[in-house]
């Protein structure tokens, strides 16, 4: 949510002068440049990061008082997780016979979708520093129907780790700010397998 200091002119609206979005598919009613928003214009705007990197977008905006008095251009930079985690995963499990289905659309939508789930599947959650809002809240709305929750995170004490049945911790080099995704690739593919694995000798008792 956009916002001004307490002691200076109170902002009316803000106006979008840049976006880079470098390497990102871009969300098809996302803002454009020149438009202008409120302070919270900016949620409902997506990105798909295909890459095997975090990426950011940035956006350059003015922010404008009610009697049109324009402030110092300022920038917001949203950091942009690699998607290639999850659609590995997900492809793996489909190719193994295991039932998956990725949690994808608007955060209202994906809030729905993970109210559906019931207690015998399981919410594979999968966030890092500085962890995702609408990961955390499906990880939330999953705990409270007692849905399976297992996170795959950084740290014991990640958001979507506290009070989850498993979580798997995995650590990544940082290089210039973005993070790398080999180890959390490896660990992917070896939960894959394993559930692959553990699958077909339940089905042969």
């Amino acid at each position: 949510m956009l916002g001004a200091a307490t002691d200076s002119t109170p902002i009316s609206s803000y106006r979008i002068e840049g976006i880079t979005s470098t390497d990102l598919e871009r969300g098809t009613n996302n803002r454009e440049v020149g438009n202008v928003i409120s302070a919270d214009g900016l949620l409902n705007d997506t990105f798909s990061n295909t890459e095997s990197i975090s990426k950011s977008a940035i956006y350059t905006l003015v922010p404008v008082s009610a009697d049109g008095c324009e402030g110092e251009e300022f920038t917001v930079t949203v950091t942009i997780r690699a998607e290639p985690v999850v659609a590995y995963l997900h492809y793996t499990l489909v190719k193994l016979g295991v039932h998956s289905v990725v949690l994808t659309g608007m955060p209202h939508s994906m809030a729905d979708k993970a109210r559906m789930l019931k207690e015998d599947d399981v919410l594979l959650a999968i966030s890092f520093s500085p962890y995702t809002a609408n990961t955390r809240e499906l990880v939330d709305i999953c705990l409270a129907n007692n849905t399976n929750v297992v996170a795959l995170t950084d740290s014991t004490l990640s958001p979507i780790a506290r009070g989850d049945d498993f979580h798997l911790e995995v650590l990544e080099e940082e290089v210039s700010g973005f993070r790398g995704l080999s180890a959390t690739m490896c660990l992917a593919l070896c939960l894959a397998v394993e559930t692959g694995r553990v699958r077909a000798e339940l089905g042969n008792q």
